[in-house]
């Protein structure tokens, strides 16, 4: 198996706010394997903060700042919910 998030990426910050969990990563999360798809290294990450109870959305950033974007396509501006297309066994 292949970790989506890349080796040695570092926890900042997390915090939930009404909801919302707000992880901070550190800047090599930018050094992603391009063998697995944006949206799997996205809601990889969004999908499991979302099975803690009272976690319905999950924000992003790098080093606490959310301008540009995960790979080319999901803005760290934006809040992402759970996405059940993408699991195997629903």
């Amino acid at each position: 198996a292949i970790a989506a998030v890349p080796p040695g990426v570092k926890l900042i910050s997390v915090s939930t706010v009404d909801g919302v969990c707000y992880v901070s990563l550190s800047d090599n999360f930018k050094n992603q394997n391009t063998s697995i798809t944006e949206d799997v290294l996205l809601y990889s990450i969004v999908n499991t903060l979302t099975e803690i109870p009272g976690v319905t959305k999950v924000q992003l950033s790098i080093n606490g700042d959310t301008k540009g974007t995960v790979r080319y396509t999901y803005d760290l501006s934006k809040m992402y919910e759970r996405n059940f297309d993408l699991l195997l066994d629903k």
